[in-house]
């Protein structure tokens, strides 16, 4: 028989964010980010198009981050399978994370990375997508687990 593991699903290898709530609210503790909002959704590209962001995301975007009302938000999608971490990642593949991307391959660690990518850029001072994967690089200490 085989074993259901929470926020995993084992046939498609995706990830649900929403079911790392409490980890991902720990997370935005232990850097500082005490009163940051997050929000889970089916779409980051069609959230920020209905709230007329102006960050550029697209239909696979799996994350974004910005100020809303004064409060620091993260908007996650929900359900994040292989074919987005494989877009995601390959971007990081061409760039300066070749050997990096490895660490992310699971997708509880893409997750973190994730979670940690979105923080840094509420946290550093106007940072590059590079920056914010070096910083959720350096800080990734596998805090994601799961729960079974």
């Amino acid at each position: 028989m085989a074993r259901r593991v929470a926020g995993w699903n084992s046939e498609r290898h995706d990830s649900r964010a929403e079911l790392h709530r409490p980890q991902i609210e720990r997370l935005f503790r232990d850097i500082g980010l005490t009163d940051c909002r997050l929000l889970v959704e089916d779409s980051v590209h069609e959230w920020a198009v209905h709230h007329k962001s102006k960050i550029k995301t697209n239909p696979w975007t799996a994350g974004i981050a910005g100020i809303g009302d004064g409060v620091p938000v993260i908007v996650l999608l929900r359900r994040i399978t292989a074919e987005v971490r494989s877009r995601v990642t390959a971007g990081m593949e061409i760039g300066d994370f070749a050997q990096e991307v490895a660490r992310i391959a699971q997708p509880l660690a893409f997750l973190e990375h994730l979670v940690l990518h979105e923080a840094a850029h509420l946290v550093l001072t106007e940072p590059s997508e590079a920056d914010c994967d070096r910083w959720a690089f350096q800080k990734k200490a596998g805090r994601f687990q799961d729960h079974s």
